[in-house]
């Protein structure tokens, strides 16, 4: 399964209520989650920090060292198979994001599911005041207004939340 929204959608809990109805079945990924690992692993001293900071010096730590971060999501998903969900937990708001995730997937062998959240972008804004990891309004407009909707020829199954 993975999720489709804006950041501040609703996409990191609906993955905490599924790890705890699969617990060891569920294994949840993201880029955001592989920045963050690959920075703090390289400078756990500076992951003490403000999340938000650490969060924008690791997105630059990926970008300044070419690490192709796409490459290591395929890896982990095809890693972590045996698990009865998969929770790619990106905004995958366009076609083209989300064809790079599913073309590493054996779509004959696993069901590939998505879940759409109907989430207002004034809602959004409220909900990123929230956040640990806040994110500029701007970006959070731009993914928003990009969100391609999926149909059940890229799905085996679509939820709207």
């Amino acid at each position: 399964m993975s999720p489709i929204s804006a950041p501040s959608g609703g996409k990191s809990t609906i993955a905490q209520k599924l790890s705890e109805i699969y617990e060891n079945d569920f294994y949840k990924i993201g880029l955001d989650d592989l920045r963050l690992k690959i920075f703090c692993e390289n400078f756990p001293k500076v992951c003490k920090g403000n999340l938000t900071d650490v969060y924008k010096k690791a997105f630059k730590y990926i970008i300044e060292n070419k690490i192709d971060i796409e490459k290591l999501l395929i890896q982990k998903i095809k890693e972590n198979l045996n698990k009865k969900v998969i929770y790619v937990d990106n905004t995958n708001a366009t076609y083209k994001s989300r064809r790079k995730i599913l073309n590493s997937v054996e779509k004959e062998r696993y069901k590939v599911g998505i879940f759409i959240f109907s989430v207002t972008l004034n809602e959004i804004f409220k909900r990123n005041e929230k956040r640990e990891i806040k994110i500029n309004k701007s970006a959070i407009r731009q993914i928003y207004n990009t969100i391609s909707f999926p149909s059940l020829i890229e799905f085996d199954e679509i939820i709207v939340l």
